[in-house]
């Protein structure tokens, strides 16, 4: 894991001022994701919750996403973060069709998540967390929530290696303590380290010429 120490120590340090064990975050397996996404095709809420996983948003940011939000070209959404200030986040590739399809009869001011054709009005936070239990339930997967999906973001984020910091602008947070607890949960886990040998390729030329 490449997350920089001096980060990891700054966070640390001023994050002592709560005297609290942080609670650490509800981490999916792949297994439990897998089951999720593979089962949720059937409503607009499945991709709802796949954006939440791959983009890292708040049920109150998901329905509020305007088509003015997507930027296909550099695959990033803008989150309105509330008195004009917005935060950009990566959108996913495998979601691009999707969203896109969503967006197609829709102008630049509609919601991207809507029951209406037009787009005119947002879905319920209710819909979607009506839509997830019921998912939970036929899919034995009680871990599975909201949060938790916005939590394992997090964390595989930090597990490639992305800059701390960055990873908090990602989520939203105004306050580098915000993420500790994502960051004491990745320090606990066992290094997976791989050899330059391996992620170039050159082991395989190495293997057959063997």
């Amino acid at each position: 894991m490449n997350i920089s120490q001096i980060e990891r120590t700054k966070i640390a340090r001023r994050s002592r001022t709560s005297r609290r064990k942080r609670k650490p975050p509800t981490v999916l397996t792949a297994e439990e994701l897998r089951k999720l996404f593979t089962n949720s095709t059937d409503h607009v809420c499945g991709i709802m919750l796949r954006l939440i996983y791959g983009a890292g948003l708040r049920l109150n940011e998901i329905v509020r996403l305007r088509v003015e939000d997507l930027d296909f070209e550099c695959m990033t959404i803008s989150v309105q973060k509330g008195g004009g200030d917005t935060r950009l986040t990566i959108m996913p590739r495998s979601l691009r069709v999707p969203l896109m399809r969503e967006i197609s009869c829709k102008t630049p001011d509609a919601f991207v998540f809507s029951l209406k054709r037009n787009g005119s009005a947002p879905i319920s936070p209710r819909t979607l967390q009506h839509y997830l239990s019921q998912k939970i339930r036929e899919l034995s997967t009680p871990r599975i929530t909201l949060q938790s999906l916005r939590e394992t973001f997090a964390v595989h984020m930090l597990e490639q290696g992305l800059d701390a910091r960055l990873v908090r602008q990602l989520m939203g947070y105004a306050h580098e303590r915000s993420l500790a607890r994502y960051l004491d949960y990745v320090e606990e886990l066992p290094a997976r380290l791989v050899s330059p040998m391996d992620f170039t390729g050159f082991g395989e030329v190495v293997s057959r010429a063997g």
